[in-house]
């Protein structure tokens, strides 16, 4: 299937060589031959006697109309008629142009040709639907394609559900507590004594195949009884340490009470007086932050030293009673059979496989070389520190208030750690008696 529709054709020669051509439909109003590179029919930097010369004009249902802007020499064929054209001819003469005429003009080195005919513009005929690819026929060829595929993402897809669900639903593997740090990171912060101590303090509570949790465990549930603060693992705290604690705490809230009391009755009478006023100054009840951390540390000193006498004592008792023989009503009537199975006894206690440690040696064994590994960690740590930094009872200075004190008022104020920050940016830059 073809469409035809009319079209000019325009080409032009310098000196017998193709320099510009056109072919467009007759749907343009005008063609013009210009100088100018902008336009479609172009000869640059020719010498015209006008920028744009006009060659061909259209109107609607009209022949087209060939113009002679120039003064051309040539010939114009119209309707199978012949027009010589000559230098002489007077410029504008049009010639009108249907379908099959053409014109040859020349015009100094140039060659117009002109033609209007009919331009085949061939169609593609459509395409048949039953001839058409489907949807998907790159794919699917043939039903049992189509069954192996949709089988296939079938089990893709419940493959990728299975991952997804996995890593929505895996457990959180980072470290979110102290305790679950690996060794190298946490042992330069626990004492050594920590360590060699740890199976007298947590008994049962130990874990043998990590010695760290339950002790970082322990030590901060015993941190939160001084300063009152809720137990997190009550199984490692004595009940006995629980109690005191408790009491000693609503003895100390009961004490403050009282002396809140007796400070706030002293604030009213000073504020109801015109000529009085009251200080507030930052204190603490129960002393500054460095303090606590002070008495926390001695606390647990004392622990240690307590849970050492008692395994010296422990195994002093333990080894008496495994030297002591065996009840017999005859050896009090014979003494020397007392003293030879008691021989018998030291020299079978002193027999050891290959020098293997007993269970008990083990677990005391391991906290000793942890606490030795923690000790040669920290000191790497010490020599990196300041060596200012390290809190001790000659570098703190208190200053104690009585509470019926008129000039200054301790109520209202935050926690003891905020108030020791508080503390620290109260400096002065001079001191001298004027000031």
């Amino acid at each position: 299937m073809a469409q035809t529709d009319l079209h000019a054709f325009v080409k032009i020669l310098q000196n017998g060589r193709p320099i510009s051509s056109i072919t467009m439909p007759l749907r343009r109003k005008k063609i013009y031959v210009s100088s100018s590179i902008k336009k479609e029919l172009s000869i640059p930097f020719y010498g015209f006697p006008k920028k744009n010369i006009l060659l061909l004009k259209t109107k609607k249902k009209e022949p087209a109309e060939l113009v002679l802007s120039l003064p051309f020499e040539g010939l114009v064929v119209t309707d199978g008629e012949t027009t010589q054209i000559s230098p002489t001819a007077p410029l504008g003469t049009s010639f009108p142009m249907k379908n099959g005429d053409y014109a040859a003009l020349h015009h100094k080195d140039l060659v117009f040709l002109v033609k209007i005919a009919s331009f085949v513009k061939e169609l593609e005929p459509p395409l048949n639907p039953y001839y058409a690819p489907k949807l998907w026929s790159f794919l699917l060829h043939d039903k049992n394609e189509a069954i192996s595929l949709t089988v296939g993402l079938c089990g893709s897809l419940f493959l990728f559900v299975c991952i997804c669900l996995g890593f929505l639903l895996r457990p959180f593997d980072a470290p979110r507590r102290l305790e679950q740090l690996d060794q190298e990171y946490i042992l330069p912060f626990i004492e050594k004594d920590t360590f060699s101590t740890s199976p007298e303090a947590l008994k049962f509570n130990l874990d043998r195949l990590n010695y760290i949790p339950p002790i970082v465990k322990y030590y901060r549930n015993y941190t939160h009884l001084m300063v009152g603060f809720p137990l997190e693992n009550h199984e490692l705290v004595y009940p006995s340490s629980i109690s005191l604690a408790y009491k000693k705490n609503e003895e100390m809230k009961g004490k403050i009470a009282s002396k809140e009391n007796i400070q706030r009755d002293l604030d009213s009478a000073t504020a109801s007086s015109k000529d009085k006023g009251t200080l507030s100054i930052p204190a603490s009840y129960e002393g500054s932050f460095q303090n606590k951390l002070l008495e926390i540390i001695e606390k647990f000193t004392q622990i240690q030293s307590g849970f050492k006498k008692s395994l010296a004592s422990r195994r002093f008792v333990t080894q008496e009673y495994l030297e002591d023989a065996e009840y017999d009503w005859g050896n009090y009537f014979q003494e020397k059979t007392v003293l030879k199975k008691k021989k018998q006894m030291e020299a079978i206690s002193k027999i050891s496989v290959f020098g293997q440690l007993t269970n008990e040696e083990w677990m005391y064994d391991v906290g000793e070389k942890l606490g030795k590994k923690a000790e040669i960690l920290r000191r790497h740590y010490d020599m990196l520190r300041d060596k200012n930094t390290w809190l001790s009872r000659d570098s703190i200075v208190n200053v104690y208030l009585p509470s019926s004190l008129t000039q200054a008022s301790f109520l209202n104020n935050p926690n003891f750690d905020l108030l020791d920050r508080k503390i620290y940016l109260i400096t002065a830059t001079r001191v001298s008696n004027k000031k």
